[in-house]
């Protein structure tokens, strides 16, 4: 396997080959990775790629970044790489950490992966394969290479801030953790949102959590903690008032786990109440 510094080498010819055609959503994220690390790249593409060319090819040319192969790797879960999650693969680690890698590839690259190699399909791919031109557009090569780059670009911007946002929470895990181990009711206090459920839902200690809302109005949002990932069964119910209105709850989503109260004091008083009832 190419390591990240041999990449690195290869790059520095400026020049990189992927195929030519249709366009999927594994080649122009992977052309938007590459971009990440290198952004003057220029990507030919190409279904002829010189045979003396030292530079990077990938998903195709049977070379280390095709997944073309007569036996492709898969990953311990069974599901295949493709280019992406190859590059990926090699370059994340390198470049972002092995937290980052590890994130985004369960969250992004294995979908995008195993769409291209006739799995599930996922809305990036629907949304990257609807950018390649119609049968009523232009055809020429000039105007399928534009709606390459149009196609690149979106990618590198979803990439981009998923790198963002796992970066983000990483940096959030010990302010979350300081907040589990000051609560002594189950009340969990953030000083902003901060995308936090699946660390509290890891630890028993959560039962409420409570955090400004993002729109500056002063309003105090009470969220209940889900048993699971993904579940709608939640720790505790969130307690009820006859009026809301009078005890300072502005707002209840009508699935019962989230409330929008005018104040702290409001905030924290249901929170509490809900963890006793």
């Amino acid at each position: 396997m190419i390591t990240y510094y041999e990449l690195v080498e290869k790059l520095q010819f400026g020049v990189a080959y992927t195929h030519s055609g249709m366009f999927h959503a594994d080649d122009c994220m992977s052309a938007a990775l590459l971009r990440l690390i290198h952004p003057n790249l220029l990507i030919i593409r190409s279904r002829n790629v010189p045979s003396e060319f030292p530079g990077l090819v990938f998903d195709e040319g049977y070379g280390e970044f095709d997944h073309h192969q007569p036996k492709k790797e898969v990953r311990r879960n069974g599901v295949p790489y493709s280019s992406l999650g190859l590059l990926w693969r090699c370059i994340a680690p390198a470049v972002w950490g092995m937290d980052v890698y590890r994130m985004l590839d369960s969250r992004l690259i294995q979908a995008i992966d195993l769409a291209d190699n006739g799995g599930k399909t996922c809305q990036i791919t629907l949304i990257v394969r609807s950018m390649n031109p119609t049968w009523n557009e232009d055809n020429s090569p000039s105007f399928q290479q534009a709606a390459f780059e149009r196609a690149v670009m979106l990618c590198y911007s979803i990439l981009q801030r998923q790198i963002e946002c796992a970066q983000s929470e990483l940096m959030a895990k010990p302010i979350i953790q300081e907040a589990i181990d000051k609560s002594t009711d189950g009340v969990i206090e953030l000083p902003r949102h901060i995308n936090c459920m699946q660390q509290l839902i890891a630890d028993p200690k959560p039962k409420v959590l409570i955090y400004p809302a993002q729109n500056y109005s002063g309003n105090w949002n009470v969220q209940t903690i889900p048993l699971r990932d993904g579940s709608k069964n939640q720790r505790t119910s969130l307690f009820r008032y006859d009026e809301d209105a009078v005890m300072g709850v502005k707002y209840r989503n009508p699935n019962g786990f989230l409330a929008t109260c005018d104040d702290y004091n409001s905030a924290r008083k249901l929170a509490t109440l809900s963890v006793a009832a």
